[in-house]
This record gives C-alpha cells, sequence and structure tokens, in this order.
C-alpha cells in the first residue's frame, strides 16, 4: 500500500497520495506501543487478568516470572486494540509479568510489571 501511494505521490504530487505514503512509512519503522499498566493483586487459584494495548499488530508474548523461575509462557498473534490474557498463579507469592510486542519488521517493545499473589480467604 505505501508503495502504491508513493507511486500516486510522485506522479500527481496530491498531497492526499503523499501524506498517507509518509504515514504508512513511519507505521512501518515505529515500534509498537504497549499500553500496560499491570495487573495488581489476585487471589491464589483466581486468574489474574492482563489487560494491555496494542498499537498495531504484533506477536505478543506473555511471561510470568517467580523469582527466576519462568512459570507460564503463552504467544500469539494479537492486532491492534485492547486485550487481555489469563493467568492462574498455583501458589501465593511475588511474580513478575512481562508483555513482549514483536511487529512484522521484528522491531520489539518489552514491558514488565510486578504481581503479588495472595493466599484465599
Amino acid at each position: 500500500m505505501r508503495d502504491f501511494l508513493q507511486s500516486l505521490c510522485d506522479r500527481t504530487r496530491a498531497g492526499a497520495y503523499c501524506g498517507r505514503a509518509k504515514t504508512f512509512d513511519r507505521y512501518l519503522h515505529e515500534r509498537t506501543r504497549v499500553g500496560f499498566g499491570g495487573v495488581g493483586t489476585v487471589r491464589r487459584g483466581r486468574d489474574a487478568n492482563v489487560r494491555f494495548t496494542l498499537s498495531k499488530l504484533s506477536c505478543v508474548t506473555l511471561r510470568v516470572r517467580r523469582g527466576d523461575k519462568l512459570v507460564h509462557v503463552r504467544r500469539l498473534v494479537l492486532p491492534r486494540g485492547l486485550r487481555a490474557l489469563t493467568y492462574r498463579p498455583p501458589r501465593a507469592g511475588r511474580y513478575t509479568v512481562q508483555v513482549q510486542a514483536v511487529d512484522l519488521l521484528n522491531h520489539y517493545t518489552r514491558v514488565t510489571k510486578p504481581l503479588l499473589v495472595r493466599q484465599r480467604t
């Protein structure tokens, strides 16, 4: 699409085509923006809802660590927008949740936040 619009821009010098071609070009070279406020606190045995936003289509990897040990990995391709993945921690304790997004040109963005899991009451 970018190349088609650039070709139209070169031939017509119309601002509509030139502006859109620049927008598509910029989009290809920018990293995915990941909005991730964290998970907060959950109870053991309950789902932790990991909500985040993506600025563009990306391969997303959710990693959960307890200390240095990797306890959960989930990878899938997601479109832009508000997304949510779940993880059910089996034990109480402190975890680290990481959301990594990789776009089509292999630019990656990682965001890491803590997760506190409490005992059931």
